[in-house]
Formats: C-alpha cells, structure tokens, sequence
C-alpha cells in the first residue's frame, strides 16, 4: 500500500509538472503572436483602461517570458521602445506614458529586489493556478459544459494573463494598504508633537503677557502713591513671574 501510494504521488507530481511545462509553452506561444502589433496597437495596450495594474508585470509590459536572457530581452527592449517613442508617435499623446511605462519595466527586470517580488507573486499563481482551474471545471461540469480554457490555447493563455494580472493587482493592492496605514499613523505622530509645540508655545507666550501686565501694574501703583519703590512682597512676586517655569518637553 505504501509502494502504491508513493508511485502514485509521484506520478501525479510528474503529470502536474508536464502539465504546467506545456501549458507555459501555449504562453509563450500567444506572447509571440501578440508581440507583433503596430505602434498605435502597442500604445493602446500599454495606457488602455486598467493599465495602472496591468502593467505591475514587467515581463507582461516587455511581452517576453520569464525565462528569458538578458540578450534577447534588451532586444525586445529596444524594439518595444522604438515603436512607442514618442519621436515617432507624434500625433499620439498617450506614446509618453507608454514609453514610460516599457522603460519602467525594463528597469524593474534589472532591479533584483523587485524581481524577487516579482518572482515570488509568479510562483504563486503557478501553484495557485492548476486549483483555480481544477475548480472551475467541476463547476462547468455540473452544467454540462467545459471551460473557455480547455477549448483552445488561446483561451488558456489568455486565462493565465488574466490570473496572473489580478494576482498583481491583489498583491498591489495590499502593500498600498499596508502603506497608507503606516503613512496615516506617522501623519497622526507628527501631528500630535506639532500640537504639543503649539501648545508650549501658546503657554510660554501667554506667561509673558502676564509678567508684562503685572508690570505695568506695579509701575501704575507706584505712580498713584507716588512711591519709588513697590513693597518687598509685590517686587517678590513680580521677580518669581518673571522667571520663566521649568517645563519638559519630550
């Protein structure tokens, strides 16, 4: 029972890892044929709604696989680069931000701690992706019917793009999360020690008003009894309000 157990394992270890072999053959295959577009279809594609997210996959924007070497992925570069400079796309406004955009990408490919999380996020939609599609046939299969996927290669590749895109975008969507929280608790931090500075200040600003009105108190009171000096408990207290109180600040 063992032995059976352990063949059986490792057979659909095998099966599952053919699998995901071809299929990412069928990728390759539909990012060969989408990679032949006309500058304005280029252009299109890299500003067309939904790019801010789209476009979080360099390999996506640069349309190459991921296994690709560094030769032939500065050519691609170069090549996507060329169709949507804006020099040769004059009459279109949006070739700026898509040269941007290809230009982005080709330096995160060479930035190693963003490809790690570029790197991370695809190897979990690889994992993820065989149950998502495990699903999605048993639910078309109570109705009779069978995935888009299953269908043609297109389908599948054009599947896996879109997995892939929103596993992207989730990700995304998380570290913006997680960064507006920390930004918002800063903000609260920093707003509350301006605060205290305020009001120190408001305090300090407040005390020397009332040492400047209680001088000029005992100046009137000494003009209206016509005395040079003022008794030794007002200069007293005079003397003590005028000096400053010891505060702390943190």
């Amino acid at each position: 029972v063992w032995l059976f157990t352990r063949v059986t394992v490792v057979m659909d270890a095998t099966e599952k890892e053919a699998s995901l072999k071809k299929f990412l053959k069928h990728v390759k295959k539909v990012e060969e044929e989408d990679s032949v577009l006309t500058s304005d279809q280029q252009i299109e594609r890299l500003t067309r709604k939904g790019a801010k997210y789209r476009n979080l996959n360099p390999f996506e924007v640069l349309q190459v696989d991921r296994e690709i070497d560094e030769k032939a992925l500065k050519k691609k570069y170069r090549k996507l680069s060329f169709l949507v400079h804006p020099d040769k796309n004059n009459g279109n406004e949006l070739a700026q931000k898509a040269f941007e955009a290809v230009n982005e990408a080709y330096r995160a490919v060479q930035d190693d701690e963003k490809m790690a999380w570029v790197n991370y996020i695809y190897d979990e939609a690889e994992e993820e992706w065989p149950h998502y599609l495990k699903q999605r046939r048993r639910e078309a299969k109570k109705k009779g019917e069978t995935i888009p996927e299953d269908r043609s290669d297109a389908n599948m590749g054009e599947s896996w793009r879109k997995f892939l895109m929103k596993r992207f975008a989730e990700k995304e969507i998380q570290k913006e999360k997680l960064l507006s929280s920390d930004s918002k608790r800063k903000q609260e931090e920093f707003n509350s020690r301006e605060e205290e500075k305020e009001k120190l200040k408001r305090a300090k600003v407040q005390e020397e008003e009332w040492v400047k009105g209680r001088q000029q108190r005992m100046s009137a009171w000494l003009n209206f009894t016509g005395t040079e000096s003022a008794p030794a408990d007002m200069q007293s207290k005079v003397a003590d309000a005028s000096t400053p109180a010891a505060t702390t600040t943190t």
